[in-house]
């Protein structure tokens, strides 16, 4: 449900979103985001900024889903800022050229509004289905690195360090298979779009719905988790990008690898994740 309160220029954006898809205008659905967003796609391939974007939505377009057309929903928007926004959007894809049955998303999605309106600083996207073992991943080496993360820290701050704890408290609740700890990583009405995007509210249902369902789709795995993309947008709200692990009883093996879009916020308890969402990273070699 969206909120009351919410600007509608963040609507009207996911509408510019869905038209400049339709009409394959990459220029004009690359222009949506802000110059250093990045962008996970249904794939866990992370474009770092837009200038990446600009060449992967390009690769797409003129080909797999050149004669695609999609719908686009803001199924919530939540205003954590006058200036800040976050979104669950769901839609649905269909002229993919290498199946024809229509394909089902979510996306989280992070505005910031600027002195031209609202852009996009940061998007993840997910799907239930596979479809890289067609033949088209659109990934690249770089998709798949062992942790630690490709962001370096000579000195962190305790700001950075402080997110980075409740990142790895995430990881620790999912290795004890703690419900309790897992909730109290999450803020009470916070979002999390699973790997299956599944899209799951409150964080009672998230730390359940993560400990029985989405841990064991994944193999039962221990999780690892390092940051690639810290954006502090307020003192007290941060963006993140994180790849995260999943390996057996030997850390150097991994079995899978994953992103996550992570909004955070503190509230005077502590770092919590107010929004999330994981991708699979589906390596073809």
């Amino acid at each position: 449900m969206i909120e009351q309160s919410a600007d509608l220029g963040v609507g009207q954006v996911i509408a510019e979103y869905m038209a400049a898809w339709n009409e394959h205008d990459v220029h004009a659905l690359v222009e949506l985001f802000t110059d250093d967003a990045s962008f996970v796609n249904v794939n866990g391939s992370w474009l770092e900024d837009r200038v990446q974007l600009q060449a992967s939505t390009q690769i797409i377009h003129s080909s797999i889903f050149k004669d695609s057309t999609v719908e686009i929903r803001p199924g919530k928007i939540r205003m954590v800022r006058s200036d800040v926004a976050v979104v669950q959007a769901t839609w649905q894809l269909r002229g993919d050229s290498r199946r024809s049955a229509p394909r089902d998303y979510v996306m989280t999605l992070v505005l910031r509004k600027q002195d031209v309106g609202w852009k996009i600083l940061a998007a993840q996207n997910g799907s239930t289905e596979d479809r890289s073992t067609t033949g088209f991943a659109n990934l690249r080496a770089s998709d798949v690195a062992a942790l630690p993360a490709r962001e370096t820290i000579n000195e962190p701050t305790d700001h950075w360090k402080r997110v980075h704890a409740t990142i790895e408290a995430f990881d620790q609740a999912w290795n004890d298979r703690n419900r309790v700890s897992m909730a109290q990583v999450f803020a009470p009405d916070a979002d999390f779009v699973d790997t299956a995007a599944q899209w799951v509210q409150r964080r009672e249902l998230i730390a359940s719905h993560m400990i029985d369902v989405e841990l064991p789709r994944l193999g039962n795995r221990t999780r690892t988790s390092g940051i690639e993309k810290h954006t502090p947008l307020y003192p007290d709200l941060v963006v993140a990008f994180v790849r995260w692990n999943l390996h057996g009883s030997d850390p150097s093996s991994v079995f899978r690898q994953g992103m996550g879009l992570r909004v955070l916020e503190d509230k005077g308890v502590g770092w919590q994740i107010v929004a999330a969402e994981d991708t699979l990273i589906r390596a073809s070699g």
